[in-house]
């Protein structure tokens, strides 16, 4: 019989990344039950807490049942989560998935809540930096866009985390060649003044109406990243260009030089590879990528 495994992510928000088909063996569930933000940071004061009935209140259903392995990314504000995780499956393979970098994290291999749990990151230099294990980055079939007209040309959606300036130089940039740019960048604690236009956060159905409106998406990792993000993996999956400051990227299996162009110093040629058709990828290519098998190797 095939271990029980379950996968913890953060919110309900996040469910249409984990939609789809997987064995009866595997769970994908929530940490905390759903609810308005409101409900959730009580749940959250009352597990941390530890009040009365704190598990029945705060945890969502999982805790009640047994698993042979349970993946949950690891963050700052998940220390608690997995401390509890730990001491309710003392004999499960418990595994820290960084879904970003230890750095950004601040949750380093060394830190007392990674004991006696298996270490793995998307980032390959973390991987040889810290000696954790290494799995891609993912992403779901299932999720499609909305039919939109392109009216855009390069869209770029996230957080400061420290790019501001040069998110500001490359729309810049990109403007001054006649690109249709549309940036949404949220502020964040690494946000420095830009003369960007900062703005709130949406939901993953508006972005991807936008992002269905686009022709390009563009993807600037954070310093010290290497490893790939869900900017990559939407251009793949949906078919769209992608400029990229990832310089690492030539080296995966979908890399195809009219798909993917990679920023240096200058954007001379981007104007060419913009008329460029998009070359189909093979889907055995992109099924590695997908979550399904994302998780499986964990399994493997």
């Amino acid at each position: 019989m095939s271990e029980k495994i379950l996968f913890l992510h953060n919110s309900e928000k996040d469910q249409m990344y984990y939609q789809g088909e997987l064995p009866e063996n595997y769970q994908v569930d929530t940490i905390f039950k759903n609810g308005s933000n409101i409900k959730k940071a009580i749940q959250r004061i009352w597990f941390q807490n530890k009040f009365p009935f704190y598990k029945a209140i705060s945890l969502s259903s999982w805790y009640k049942k047994e698993f042979d392995t349970i993946i949950i990314e690891i963050l700052q504000s998940k220390k608690d989560t997995i401390a509890f995780i730990k001491k309710r499956y003392p004999k499960s393979r418990i595994i820290l998935w960084y879904w970003n970098t230890v750095e950004s994290t601040r949750v380093y291999p060394d830190d007392p809540i990674c004991k006696d749990c298996e270490l793995w990151s998307f980032d390959q230099r973390d991987c040889d930096r810290y000696g954790i294990k290494y799995n891609t980055q993912f992403y779901n079939r299932n999720i499609h866009l909305p039919i939109e007209k392109e009216t855009i040309d390069v869209f770029f959606l996230g957080a400061d985390k420290g790019r501001g300036k040069l998110l500001e130089a490359l729309k810049d940039r990109l403007e001054e060649q006649g690109f249709r740019c549309f940036f949404h960048v949220t502020e964040d604690g690494r946000t420095v003044q830009t003369k960007l236009s900062y703005k709130k956060g949406i939901a993953y159905e508006k972005a991807l109406k936008i992002l269905a409106k686009s022709k390009a998406i563009l993807d600037v990792g954070i310093q010290g990243q290497q490893g790939l993000t869900l900017r990559v993996l939407e251009a793949l999956f949906f078919s769209k260009k992608l400029i990229t400051t990832n310089q690492d990227i030539a080296n995966y299996d979908f890399y195809l030089p009219s798909n993917i162009f990679i920023l240096n110093d200058n954007i001379e040629g981007l104007s060419e590879f913009m008329t460029q058709p998009y070359e189909e990828v093979a889907k055995d290519t992109i099924d590695y990528y997908e979550f399904s098998n994302w998780i499986r190797r964990f399994e493997n």
